[in-house]
């Protein structure tokens, strides 16, 4: 398995087959990995069960603030990276919550009504490496 820090993803090739980087390294347990997106009060849900498991994690907002105001938090599509090493632990403990939506952002379960409309590749994650500190938990990125 393989890690691409740019579109923060783990992957089977050698070369990311969403963004086309080659000499993809192994993954660290710290690594940030992207989990899923979900839509506004799913969003909230995902957050509060992620909090719940004790696990740390980012949630990136893709409309952006002045966006969001306008248009409201229900339009606002957020994207989540956990750890690495907590990947599967958040996928066993949300299964049953998204009906199997937890493989990325394509699928029509809840909180994803219309699938991911932007493709990994389209919004920048987060910038550098991830500091999982307690502190950092939930941090709107």
């Amino acid at each position: 398995m393989r890690y691409c820090k740019r579109c923060m993803n783990v992957h089977e090739d050698l070369v990311c087959p969403q963004c086309g980087k080659k000499n993809l390294d192994k993954p660290r347990d710290n690594d940030p990995v992207y989990l899923f997106s979900k839509m506004g009060l799913w969003a909230g849900v995902a957050e509060d069960m992620l909090k719940q498991i004790g696990v740390p994690y980012l949630k990136q907002g893709l409309l952006g603030a002045a966006m969001t105001v306008e248009l409201g938090m229900s339009t606002e599509l957020y994207r989540f990276y956990v750890p690495f090493g907590a990947q599967a632990q958040c996928q066993e403990a949300m299964a049953g919550m998204f009906d199997g939506d937890l493989e990325g952002a394509q699928g029509d379960g809840p909180g994803n009504d219309a699938g991911d409309p932007l493709d990994a590749n389209t919004a920048d994650p987060p910038a550098g490496d991830a500091d999982w500190d307690a502190e950092d938990e939930g941090e709107d990125v």
